[in-house]
This record gives structure tokens, C-alpha cells and sequence, in this order.
């Protein structure tokens, strides 16, 4: 029997290969910073439009 903590890792291994898989093919990316700055407005309940990707 699959755990769902096992579930959420291989949703977690899948969506990082799709990732970068979608990186190498544009090279389009977002600093740490970058979305570290996007998440505060988020939390502090700001209606904010995600960073542009940039390469």
C-alpha cells in the first residue's frame, strides 16, 4: 500500500523533472528572491501577479 506521504514525494519528483525538462527547453527561471519576494505579498494578503520569467 502506497503511503500518501509516498504519493506526495513522487508528485514532488515528478513536478521537478517537468521543471526542468521545461527549463532546458526555454531557459526561463525566477531567483529564489524573486519568488520569495511574490510569496510575502501573498501572505501578507496582497492580490499580487507572479514575477515574469526571465533567462
Amino acid at each position: 500500500m502506497v503511503t500518501e506521504r509516498e504519493k506526495r514525494r513522487e508528485q514532488f519528483r515528478r513536478d521537478a523533472a517537468a521543471a526542468w525538462r521545461a527549463y532546458q527547453a526555454d531557459g526561463l527561471h525566477l531567483t529564489a528572491d524573486e519568488a520569495d519576494a511574490w510569496l510575502r505579498k501573498l501572505e501578507a494578503g496582497e492580490d499580487a501577479e507572479p514575477p515574469e520569467s526571465h533567462g
